[in-house]
């Protein structure tokens, strides 16, 4: 049995090697439902370089904006799922401030397009008001990154995300974009 043991933990190490090797923990990150999620490097229209989660929120924003056959859709958002806030305060804690980064570079980058921001109360404790007003500061924040103030409105959840999304997420409030234009 011992031999056996070893022979498992060997093989288990190796492949765990082989994955940080591959760059397991600097080009790559696991998206919230555990999947290995590849760092990608985009070049925006305005000449800026964005690095982003393959599969993240970005990412999948910009293959959207990207693709000129799709139009907006008051049913399309995207899940900014990196987001996360401090407990008591609608601010953005600091380590998922990148995600804030992105999203205002990408919005920049493509001065055409306008947003609307909604916040969902994912747990029953917390107020909607609460939520809105964190959707709200992060919009602030969006703006004083170089978004125009136009380009960006706040509205409720109202139903416009599925149950389903707004029960997944890991935090208190979720936050979702969709493109109106």
């Amino acid at each position: 049995m011992g031999p056996l043991v070893v022979a498992l933990a060997v093989t288990v190490g190796i492949f765990w090697l082989a994955l940080r090797s591959s760059g397991g923990g600097v080009g790559q990150t696991a998206d919230r439902t555990g999947n290995v999620n590849a760092w990608m490097e985009w070049r925006l229209p305005n000449g800026t370089n964005l690095r982003a989660p393959q599969y993240g929120a970005e990412s999948r924003m910009i293959r959207y904006l990207q693709d000129g056959s799709k139009g907006a859709s008051k049913d399309r958002w995207f899940d900014l799922d990196e987001l996360r806030f401090d407990a008591a305060a609608p601010d953005v804690r600091g380590a998922s401030r990148e995600q804030l980064h992105n999203i205002a570079g990408i919005l920049i980058a493509y001065p055409n397009v306008t947003a609307r921001l909604a916040a969902c109360a994912t747990e029953s404790l917390e107020k909607p008001q609460f939520s809105r007003d964190r959707a709200e500061h992060m919009r602030t924040d969006l703006i004083a990154m170089g978004v125009a103030p136009g380009r960006l409105k706040v509205e409720d959840c109202n139903g416009a995300i599925s149950a389903r999304d707004a029960a997944a997420a890991q935090n208190s409030t979720r936050i979702f974009l969709r493109v109106t234009q």
